[in-house]
């Protein structure tokens, strides 16, 4: 019996430029221990993160080798599916999302999805186009958030289907500055990026 982990799903673990991963860490790590490390991984693949450290390292191998496997994601159809397994590894949903967002650098509005036995809609993100540093203002449910430049928000809407007012200072999002319009909400809400 092998036992399975998340990242025995990528067969390439080993083609990822250290310096690519290093980049996500903050302070950076030794060099040769972070190769060590995601050797290990690869070896172990079904190993556990036992300290916030290695669940730091984990996110940033994660976000490169998301990079290079597509099956994840649809452009077409503006949707992001984590599987059962990713949710299970990483306690953070929020973070998890960050992670996507950062290796398949979404934009307007795409639907997060859990994909497993069932496939259920877990939230929104909503990554606007920019011409400069973008500002967001969202309202949903009376409720107005302000999102300045360079943030990554979750705003709470635990609803299947959220109507949202959208304000967008310096870019557009489906190539409106001002608009109204119905999005899945769920466990992870809605996610707005404008770190841009």
């Amino acid at each position: 019996m092998k036992l399975s982990g998340v990242f025995d799903k990528f067969k390439d673990l080993d083609q990822i430029p250290i310096d690519e991963i290093l980049k996500w860490i903050n302070p950076a790590p030794n060099r040769i221990v972070l190769e060590n490390y995601l050797a290990g991984r690869i070896i172990f693949p079904q190993t556990v993160a036992v300290s916030k450290q290695d669940l730091k390292w984990d996110l940033a191998i994660l976000r490169e080798a998301l990079k290079k496997n597509a099956n994840l994601v649809s452009k077409i159809s503006r949707k992001i599916f984590i599987p059962d397994e990713y949710l299970a590894r990483f306690p953070n949903l929020s973070e998890l999302i960050w992670v996507f967002i950062d290796a398949f650098k979404p934009k307007d509005i795409w639907t997060v999805i859990q994909k497993g036995a069932k496939f259920n809609t877990i939230g929104s993100v909503i990554v606007p186009s920019s011409g400069g540093k973008v500002e967001v203002e969202i309202i949903i449910d009376g409720k107005n958030t302000k999102i300045a430049a360079g943030n990554l928000t979750v705003i709470p809407c635990q609803k299947h289907r959220c109507q949202i007012s959208f304000t967008v200072k310096n870019g557009h999002i489906l190539g409106k500055v001002k608009g109204v319009v119905e999005i899945f909400g769920g466990r992870a809400g809605v996610i707005v990026d404008t770190r841009i």
